[in-house]
């Protein structure tokens, strides 16, 4: 209807739209981030190309990024950078670029040993 409004969900903060760093307890922090871009030739080559580009000083312990629907998880140096795939059906616009796209997400366990992540685990979930 328009002119109604609607109140949002209590149980959600919005962090922005493309990119916000977090920092969880035991100082671990992650990296959301939904990047630019086109599909590239190898499914982590974003990855590893963000990842030789991060400053030291702000390097994640985990980098989560969307946008291309594909799942991917490297580990480069100590940030695992985890592509996650979308929940979205496949729509017009991605049959006409002829984009690979995944249906799935990911629950992620991981343990913390002095402010590091000793243990990790991601668990990929397909709906496809």
């Amino acid at each position: 209807m328009e002119g109604k409004f609607t109140e949002g969900r209590k149980d959600m903060v919005y962090l922005g739209q493309h990119s916000r760093y977090v920092r969880f307890p035991d100082e671990i922090s992650v990296h959301l981030l939904h990047p630019h871009g086109n599909n590239p030739y190898a499914k982590s080559y974003a990855q590893q190309k963000r990842s030789r580009a991060f400053n030291n000083q702000t390097r994640p312990d985990i980098q989560l990024s969307g946008h291309l629907h594909t799942f991917t998880w490297i580990k480069e140096d100590y940030t695992h950078m985890i592509a996650l795939a979308g929940v979205q059906d496949e729509t017009e616009f991605f049959k006409r670029l002829g984009l690979q796209r995944d249906m799935g997400f990911c629950i992620i366990d991981y343990a913390i040993e002095k402010h590091l992540i000793r243990k990790i685990g991601v668990q990929y979930i397909n709906l496809d």
